[in-house]
């Protein structure tokens, strides 16, 4: 057990001090001291935060195409239902395809999704809010917490199209 705790701690700290010798390059992102980089010090014992002041979507992409999009405080229409999404994050193989096919944005606090054939808005429920949609391949599942008026519930919700 030590051991690999050990060789976690390494791996963290060489990560940390790699991080911080690879300049953060965005547009309108210009890095203008040496001491501007996404990263950590491998001795300091502040968090890494990634944040945003404003309402911004804080977005991941791999081969310049966006993976993973977390909302600021956001509110939008899935189906018949007003959701408020503060918070909720989308991971999906082309985030822009999905919103493209028609969603509106994630369906629940996190939701995972096939870039395409992502049309389940009215099989959303108003309660499906605090747990996990998968949507694709015309299926679309939610597993988390239905609320009910005195307790809340675990739920499995599964919806298909021929």
């Amino acid at each position: 057990m030590n051991r690999i705790f050990l060789v976690g701690a390494l791996v963290l700290t060489s990560i940390c001090s790699y991080a911080q010798l690879v300049p953060w390059f965005l547009p309108g992102n210009n890095i203008t001291l040496p001491t501007e980089y996404m990263g950590c010090d491998g001795s300091s014992l502040a968090p890494l935060q990634i944040k945003t002041i404003p309402d911004l979507n804080i977005q991941i992409s791999t081969s310049d195409i966006e993976r993973f999009r977390l909302l600021p405080d956001n509110t939008y229409t899935v189906g018949s239902s007003t959701v408020i999404a503060d918070g909720f994050s989308l991971h999906c193989p082309d985030v822009a395809a999905f919103y493209a096919a028609g969603a509106p944005g994630p369906f629940s606090l996190e939701h995972l999704a096939a870039a395409i054939d992502n049309d389940f808005q009215d099989a959303y429920r108003d309660w499906a809010r605090i747990g996990t949609t998968y949507t694709g391949g015309k299926t679309m599942a939610y597993v988390g917490l239905k609320d009910g008026d005195e307790h809340s519930d675990l739920a499995i919700q599964l919806a298909k199209r021929s």
